[in-house]
C-alpha cells in the first residue's frame, strides 16, 4: 500500500488539527463546569499526541516539498521557486510553520493550561489560511451568490455536525491508541 506524501498532508492537516480544534473548544466548555483529574489526563494525552503529530506534518511537508522540487521540470521549479521566495512567501510558508509551531507550543504547560492561548490555538488550527482566503473573497460585493443554488440547509447542517462527530471520534480513538502504545512501552523497557 503506497500513500503519496500531499494526500498524507492533507489529512493530518484537516483531520487531526481540525479535530483538535473542536476537540478543545468541547475541553474548554466542559473544564469550564467540571473539574474532574480524568479530563486532565486526557487533555495531557491529546496535546502529547497532537504535538507528535505537528512534529511528523512538518517532517512529511518538507519531505514533499524536497521531492517536488527534485522531480518536476524546470519552468515548474521556477514557478515553485518563485512561491517560495518571492513577492507572496509569506502565504507559501505561514500555514506549515503555524502549524507546527502551535503543536509545539502545546508541550509547554502554562500555555496548555491557559484558556484564551488554547482558544486562540484551537481557532487557528481549525481555519486554515485557505479557508480564510475562500471566505474573504465570498465575502467580495462583486462576488455575488444569486445564480448559485443552495442545498437543503438542514441536510447540509446534519452533514456538517456528523463530519464534525466523526473527526471528533476518530481523533479521540488515537489518543486513546496513543496513550495505550506509550504505557505498553513504558513497562517493556522497566
Amino acid at each position: 500500500m503506497q500513500i503519496s506524501l500531499p494526500l498524507a498532508i492533507q489529512l493530518l492537516s484537516t483531520g487531526l488539527f481540525t479535530a483538535f480544534g473542536l476537540y478543545t473548544l468541547i475541553y474548554l466548555i466542559v473544564s469550564f463546569f467540571r473539574k474532574s483529574p480524568l479530563i486532565d489526563r486526557i487533555d495531557y494525552e491529546a496535546n502529547r499526541f497532537i504535538s507528535i503529530v505537528g512534529a511528523v506534518y512538518i517532517f512529511i511537508w518538507l519531505i514533499s516539498l524536497f521531492n517536488e522540487l527534485n522531480t518536476i521540470e524546470s519552468e515548474d521549479k521556477a514557478f515553485l521557486l518563485n512561491r517560495m521566495f518571492g513577492r507572496y512567501w509569506i502565504g507559501f510558508w505561514t500555514q506549515p510553520l503555524l502549524y507546527m509551531a502551535i503543536t509545539q507550543l502545546l508541550r509547554i504547560q502554562k500555555l496548555r493550561t491557559m484558556k484564551i492561548i488554547r482558544f486562540i490555538f484551537s481557532l487557528l488550527l481549525m481555519v486554515s489560511l485557505e479557508r480564510i482566503v475562500i471566505m474573504s473573497i465570498s465575502l467580495e460585493p462583486n462576488y455575488h451568490f444569486s445564480s448559485w443554488i443552495m442545498p437543503n440547509t438542514l441536510l447540509s447542517t446534519n452533514y456538517w455536525i456528523l463530519n464534525c462527530g466523526i473527526k471528533l471520534l476518530i481523533f479521540l480513538s488515537f489518543v486513546g491508541m496513543y496513550h495505550l502504545a506509550k504505557n505498553k512501552f513504558k513497562t517493556m523497557i522497566s
